[in-house]
């Protein structure tokens, strides 16, 4: 087979010494063509030899590869191509544009193999400076310069995965505060304790590292007592809800609230979804009520008292037990 395009080198057709023919007549008509476009479909071959998909493809398969080799762009070596259907042969042609300019873009393996060598070196030696800036980030105990928000943020990066931090922080923290999380990782990879690893393309951190000698300072990297209202404390969260309803004394329409009025919680209340919660509503005085509200699970470690028929008798008992004894304190 004569070769139509200089980029593609030793272009032949291997038919087997067994083959008819007739079989041959198909294997020539099957790799002809001209520009690299074939001149015959596979349906025409099929049709005019009275054959069938399967023994066509067959009889390629079996009697007539069609071998080549592809001169690389980057070096004066080839790489040898043995394929034995043309979904092959232009899968192979897709890999470099040969025929949209005068020079090849294909690398041969040699090449590929040199150069992700020298990327693998390139890697080693950035991650060998990476290592090297965390090290200083522990010598210079840069954790002393971190906000309790920040410290807690390390404090849980020792023990949770990149994906289960992301998921505990969408708990805590609104939307709007969303960038608190982001902010503050890149505050720690500042102090050289934490490496972030980024996404190429957009730039969104995609996991951390650290040095595994950090957590052994977990105790220095200890959050503050003291705190302000203005602070966020990683720590000052609670999954109880327990407040009084003060009556509304301006029930000027019948469509106006029973009770009604402002309140400031100090400290932040996580409300999960698919939880069961546990509620009670109290008649106080002045025809006050006070609601609290908690998770069943709260319970389970609760000491039993007293049985009930619903749900289990230990978590029945836990349930009144506490509410009990929540009555008593409003």
């Amino acid at each position: 087979m004569e070769n139509t395009n200089e980029k593609i080198a030793n272009l032949r057709v291997q038919v087997s010494e067994k083959c008819t023919e007739r079989e041959k007549s198909i294997i020539e008509l099957y790799w002809k063509f001209d520009s690299l476009e074939f001149l015959s479909t596979a349906k025409n071959i099929m049709k005019t030899f009275e054959i069938s998909q399967n023994q066509l493809n067959g009889l390629i398969s079996s009697c007539g590869l069609l071998l080549f080799s592809i001169p690389c762009g980057s070096c004066t070596k080839s790489d040898d191509m043995k394929v034995s259907s043309r979904s092959d042969f232009k899968s192979i042609l897709n890999q470099a544009p040969f025929t949209t300019s005068s020079n090849s873009t294909y690398k041969c393996s040699f090449c590929i193999s040199k150069e992700q060598e020298e990327a693998h070196l390139k890697n080693v030696q950035e991650q060998k400076k990476i290592n090297q800036n965390l090290e200083k980030g522990i010598e210079a105990k840069n954790w002393q310069h971190l906000t309790n928000f920040q410290k807690g943020m390390l404090q849980n990066c020792f023990k949770m995965t990149f994906l289960e931090l992301k998921k505990h922080y969408r708990n805590i923290l609104s939307q709007d505060k969303w960038m608190l999380f982001i902010e503050s990782l890149e505050v720690l990879e500042s102090h050289n304790l934490l490496s972030l690893q980024r996404d190429s393309n957009k730039k969104e951190i995609m996991n951390y590292n650290y040095l595994d000698k950090l957590p052994s300072f977990k105790d220095e990297i200890s959050i503050k007592k003291e705190a302000t209202k203005s602070s966020f404390e990683i720590d000052a969260q609670t999954n109880e809800l327990k407040f009084k309803l003060i009556t509304n004394k301006d029930q000027n329409y019948p469509d106006s609230p029973a009770h009604s009025g402002t309140i400031i919680f100090n400290q932040e209340i996580v409300i999960m979804p698919e939880v069961e919660y546990v509620y009670g509503l109290w008649k106080r005085a002045n025809g006050n009520l006070y609601l609290t509200m908690m998770p069943i699970e709260n319970f389970e470690l609760l000491p039993a008292n007293i049985k009930f028929s619903e749900k289990s008798i230990r978590l029945q008992n836990n349930i009144a037990s506490y509410l009990k004894e929540t009555s008593k304190k409003i």
